[in-house]
């Protein structure tokens, strides 16, 4: 509904993800980053941005993506995390696994093609030595 407001009205604002911005053909801002520098919201910019985050080290790989370091990332970024019962049984954790591996290994090029960022590579080893999913 976003995009099709902002298209449809002119001079409007609206705030979507990077997906949906391309698919409706939308002019996307250029922002200032805390490097000072005018960065254009990309593929390539967002993972300058998710390379700044200190992933290893926040609990529960909580991070926050807004206004990171670096000269060419793009300063407003969400994540998307994965949220499960933790009283699963062990059959249903380990199906998940199964899921979430193929999502981190087959599915990264089709997120890429669908213009979303997979995670660092160092993230998905740290994730997977984890003691418990």
């Amino acid at each position: 509904g976003i995009c099709n407001s902002v298209t449809k009205i002119q001079g409007s604002i609206g705030y979507t993800e990077y997906t949906y911005a391309l698919e409706s053909k939308l002019n996307m801002a250029t922002l200032q980053n805390g490097a000072g520098k005018y960065i254009t919201p990309s593929q390539a910019s967002f993972v300058e941005a998710m390379k700044r985050a200190d992933w290893e080290k926040s609990p529960g790989f909580y991070v926050i993506l807004t206004n990171p370091e670096g000269d060419a990332s793009y300063p407003i970024m969400g994540v998307t995390y994965i949220l499960y019962q933790a009283d699963l049984d062990a059959a249903k954790k380990a199906e998940l696994y199964k899921y979430f591996n193929w999502c981190f290994v087959s599915g990264k090029s089709a997120a890429e093609k669908m213009h979303y960022i997979s995670i660092p590579d160092s993230v998905i080893q740290a994730i997977k030595l984890t003691p418990e999913l």
